[in-house]
């Protein structure tokens, strides 16, 4: 089943993405697999979606993950 605790934000320094996990250690060992051999996984930040500065409380099933 769905949950918005499962979703995290993740960037490096070529961009980013959304990636589903149970907790933020999962959400960077998934990230870190996903990863090519050029991208460094200890260059990943990740975060919560509920913490993004995009996250509108009013609207929460929309996630703007490019700031518009």
């Amino acid at each position: 089943m769905f949950k918005f605790e499962n979703l995290y934000r993740w960037c490096d320094d070529y961009g980013g993405g959304i990636v589903i996990a149970e907790s933020i250690t999962e959400a960077q060992e998934k990230v870190a697999r996903y990863l090519d051999e050029e991208r460094d996984p200890n260059k990943l930040i990740i975060w919560p979606c509920h913490l993004d500065d995009y996250y509108d409380e009013e609207n929460p099933d929309v996630l703007d993950i490019y700031g518009g």
